[in-house]
């Protein structure tokens, strides 16, 4: 996205007879050295997964090709489409529009990126390739840069192949396994985590069992609830989706945030309307994202304002007049519940201004 930050970040490996048994970290937010033990370490660092190879020394054989991909937001009312859509441009690139509450969000791009990692920014001639590709595809639309409600990009880790443009380059996962025994995971598209996930762990599980010489189980993950999922199935959503709509609407908060709020939080959503009397705010929006906040540092391991607004809610994308609104009351939240002293105020408030200009400004 249009930022990182590591928490917990890998400095060096451990290693017990020459095999890699754990890492050497330092906790970002207190500023200490911290040992965590393994028996078997994954590297699934994306984009960094070379550096995290070069760590461990193994970093040979087949290497990263990055390439970047940008998304652009702009309002429903520009591009009025009701279903997601799938169509080819005149390069042969395949454009796709998803419609999402209030918006409708564009991409993608495919282009080689060897920069800083840690500063993605979407420049001028992405959006613009974007927005004509649009306009060809719709003639009537006739949209232009100064439409985009806001913006971001992501690296893809492929794996470098000899000789081939960035959109020829295979998208298929490949674990890499060091002398030392690190495991890396590099290539596949994003829409297959979960399943590169189980691919790697099975495989964990399968060395593991037959060198312990004890059964291990392999991933389970398919079967075990994320928290707030009570749901049957997707009819049940929808039955949930329109209690939380009459909810709303006795309490004068805008309806259109029910989706929003079941999307993000799923069942949880019933303890964050249930504490919004703790806030003693007149305008219910504010009230709301105020109790929304809250629950996200109490139970959803939020420390800075982006990961709540980028990371766990995508408002910085999708509701950006939100965190335009109220992001005073935002950061003065922050600086209350983590009791941050002046400078911090002024760093967190410049990271938060960056990151709202960054979204919409292109050069």
């Amino acid at each position: 996205g249009a930022s990182c930050i590591n928490y917990v970040e890998a400095r060096g490996f451990n290693y017990d007879n020459g095999n890699v048994s754990g890492i050497e970290c330092n906790d970002v937010l207190s500023n200490r050295t911290i040992t965590i033990k393994g028996t078997r370490i994954i590297n699934a660092a994306g984009p960094w997964v070379d550096e995290i190879r070069a760590l461990n020394k193994s970093k040979r054989g087949k290497q990263l090709y990055l390439t970047k991909g940008v998304h652009l937001v702009v309002p429903k009312h520009k591009l009025p489409v009701h279903h997601s859509m799938y169509f080819e441009i005149q390069d042969g690139r395949m454009i796709f529009l998803i419609p999402r509450d209030e918006i409708t969000y564009i991409g993608t791009t495919d282009t080689p990126f060897d920069g800083d990692k840690d500063v993605l920014k979407v420049d001028k001639d992405d959006a613009s390739y974007l927005i004509n590709a649009v306009n060809e595809m719709f003639p009537d639309i006739d949209l232009n840069l100064n439409d985009i409600e806001s913006s971001w990009s992501g690296l893809r880790p492929l794996i470098f192949e000899e000789g081939k443009s960035a959109s020829e380059i295979s998208r298929k996962d490949e674990i890499f396994i060091s002398s030392s025994g690190l495991v890396s995971m590099a290539g596949g598209k994003l829409t297959g985590y979960r399943k590169m996930a189980e691919k790697v762990v099975d495989k964990i599980a399968r060395d593991v069992s037959r060198k312990k010489g004890k059964e291990y189980d392999k991933c389970r993950t398919l079967k075990i609830p994320l928290n707030g999922n009570d749901f049957i199935d997707s009819r049940d959503v929808s039955i949930y989706i329109r209690e939380i709509t009459g909810l709303l609407a006795k309490l004068d908060i805008p309806v259109k945030y029910a989706s929003y709020l079941v999307h993000n939080y799923g069942k949880q959503t019933d303890a964050i309307l249930k504490q919004l009397d703790l806030f003693n705010e007149k305008d219910p929006e504010l009230k709301l994202l105020k109790s929304e906040l809250a629950f996200c540092i109490d139970a959803e391991m939020v420390c800075e304002p982006l990961d709540f607004l980028e990371r766990r809610t995508g408002r910085l994308y999708f509701w950006i007049g939100t965190v335009e609104k109220h992001k005073k009351e935002i950061l003065t939240t922050f600086k209350e519940k983590f009791d941050w002293t002046d400078s911090q105020m002024k760093h967190h408030e410049g990271v938060l201004v960056e990151a709202l200009d960054s979204s919409r400004k292109f050069n």
